[in-house]
Parts: C-alpha cells; structure tokens; sequence
C-alpha cells in the first residue's frame, strides 16, 4: 500500500517521499522552475529555458546553444523540443531553428538572419518576417 509520508515545498522542487514497502523509499521530484534535464555526456544537465540562446535542427537530431558557451547534441528533433519546453519565451522561426526571444540583438532584412546572443545568427523563414517586424517594433 503507497501512503505519502512527506510533503515539503521550497524554491527549486516539490518532493514527494512514498513509502512502497517498510524497506524502501521512493522520491517523486516535480520540477517547478521552466527547465527540463537533458541527458549529456552520460548524465542528466538540467537546462533553464534563460540559459538557451537556440536549438538548431540537424536531421533527427539537434544542438542546444547554451549562454556559457556550451552546445549540447541531442537525438531529439525541434518539433520534440518545442513540445517539450512548451514555452513562449523560444520562438521556432525557420524549420531548423528555435530561438529564445529575450536574446534577440539585431534583425537583419536583407538577409532574414538575427543576431543572437554572442554572436549566434539563425535564420528566419519569409512567412515569419511579419510576426518578427511585429514583435520588435522600434521604440517611438
């Protein structure tokens, strides 16, 4: 019989204790923080969704771009990762890019690339042009 012996809440997770058997302790761990646990050189990274600038498509598989010069290859494509983060803070723009918002510096016309975060571009696709002009609108 599952009882749940113990509850505690604090900034980074909620905690489960269930108690299966007198012998043995289980620990439920819900993350409350946006970010998810990829598996990297043998072991789990958990990423934040502020610590990505973007996720770029390579076939079935895809690089995560991290803010502390890190990129992660993962077998996972972009249409996992943007049903994973389920975020509106990362914006897929082009069919192999899925960038974060909030690390947008320059939008460049000419050539639908933006410059991201230390000096990362992706490309945009024509379709999203619009919605990008709409998102960055110039100060007035």
């Amino acid at each position: 019989m599952r009882a749940v012996s113990h509850i505690s809440l604090n900034n980074e997770a909620t905690v489960i204790n269930i108690n299966r058997s007198p012998n043995t302790h289980f620990q439920l761990v819900k993350n409350t923080n946006t970010g998810i646990f990829v598996f990297n050189l043998g072991a789990r990274k958990k990423i934040c969704v502020n610590d990505i600038i973007l996720i770029k498509a390579s076939g079935n598989y895809s690089y995560i771009i991290l803010d502390n010069h890190q990129s992660i290859l993962t077998s996972k494509t972009i249409k996992y990762w943007v049903d994973k983060f389920n975020s509106t803070q990362l914006v897929r723009i082009h069919k192999t890019y899925l960038i974060n918002a909030d690390k947008v510096i320059e939008m460049k016309m000419g050539s639908h690339q933006l410059l991201l975060a230390e000096n990362h571009t992706a490309v945009y696709s024509r379709g999203m042009k619009k919605q990008l002009l709409n998102f960055y609108q110039p100060l007035q």
